[in-house]
């Protein structure tokens, strides 16, 4: 399991390769793995942009069937969070990052209390 924390998103880097070699030492394919950090660093980047985070909480555990993911964020979302995302239009140039993690991750559960935001999903081996 990994569990550690970021600052910024300046340290997604470093996140990506903990999380590769987490992932690396588990036997997760390639592809599992990939679709792993981007749901990570999409779900990161909007606790800093729209949460108001200045830390976000990372957690990635894994089982013989999927990787558990859990991000926490103190700050409150600027917008409204859905339990489900689509596309949006092409010729909008942001606002995809939900829908990107829900066609990744499975069992998108967003909990929003009053001191922050906890999101956790899951991606197949």
């Amino acid at each position: 399991m990994l569990s550690t924390t970021i600052q910024s998103v300046r340290e997604l880097g470093r996140l990506r390769g903990e999380i590769d070699a987490l992932l690396d030492r588990r036997g997760v394919p390639t592809n599992a793995a990939a679709d792993t950090n981007l749901v990570v660093t999409e779900l990161a980047v909007n606790g800093f942009e729209h949460g108001g985070a200045t830390e976000v909480e990372v957690r990635v555990a894994v089982d013989e069937h999927r990787i558990a993911i859990e991000l926490t964020h103190v700050g409150i979302a600027d917008l409204a969070i859905p339990s489900w995302s689509s596309m949006p239009d092409p010729l909008t140039p942001r606002h995809r990052g939900l829908a990107i993690v829900d066609r990744l991750a499975n069992d998108r559960e967003t909990i929003v209390g009053p001191s922050g935001t906890t999101v956790r999903c899951f991606v197949a081996r």
